[in-house]
């Protein structure tokens, strides 16, 4: 017959290590996305990548998209890059998987975001900027 102090050797496992939020950094990241805003929106920023290349970034359209997406017309924010919506999503799941420490499925949502960004674009290569005048 078992007791209640038969188990009483049995130490409970130990919490994993809480990983201290670093607000300095938080903040450092935060003043150049607001610095870059600042850049891109007031000085009439171009992309070095079609400057450099002279073809249209992965992200070409993404502001525009953007804009149209805060306005509420998710036709014309879909028509700029399909992919906006699937980026701010994973933006937000690896924010989330940050904070709780899990890099490796962190690593995996970006590693999947960066490939799918890549057959999108260049899939607009080939099928939709030789046809569009706008970009």
């Amino acid at each position: 017959m078992l007791n209640s102090n038969s188990y009483s050797h049995v130490q409970p496992s130990p919490k994993p290590p809480r990983i201290p939020f670093d607000y300095r950094n938080f903040l450092r990241w935060g003043f150049l996305v607001v610095f870059v805003g600042f850049v891109v929106f007031v000085f009439d920023y171009h992309c070095p990548f079609r400057a450099i290349f002279s073809l249209p970034c992965p992200g070409c359209g993404m502001t525009r998209a953007f804009l149209d997406l805060l306005q509420g017309r998710f036709a014309l924010s879909l028509q700029w890059h399909a992919m906006l919506i699937p980026s701010l999503i994973c933006l937000g799941l690896s924010i989330v998987l940050w904070f709780k420490g899990k890099d490796r499925w962190k690593n995996a949502v970006l590693y999947t975001w960066v490939f799918l960004m890549i057959v999108y674009w260049i899939w607009r290569l080939i099928f939709v900027f030789p046809h569009s005048p706008l970009f």
